[in-house]
């Protein structure tokens, strides 16, 4: 993913949801074909590698994918929350 064209950057948030620990990753595309260029032809099919997946004890198998129409504030960092 680092080294397409087109990748800005990446999120990567978690938080606990009862005994279970829950993750989001947000990545960030200049354009949709870079997207393409990453992920193939269904651009909307998650992308986890098998390591990952060994661990995981489900994902989601599609993504959405949202066009950002503001962005303020800091692109990195924790809220505390």
């Amino acid at each position: 993913m680092l080294q397409t064209a087109g990748f800005l950057g990446a999120q990567l948030s978690v938080r606990k949801v009862d005994a279970e620990i829950e993750f989001q990753v947000q990545t960030r595309w200049q354009w949709m074909d870079a997207i393409g260029r990453f992920a193939g032809s269904d651009v909307e099919k998650a992308v986890v590698e098998p390591g990952a997946v060994a661990e995981l004890l489900s994902f989601d198998p599609r993504v959405c994918h949202y066009d950002v129409i503001e962005d303020a504030g800091k692109s990195s960092g924790s809220s505390g929350a």
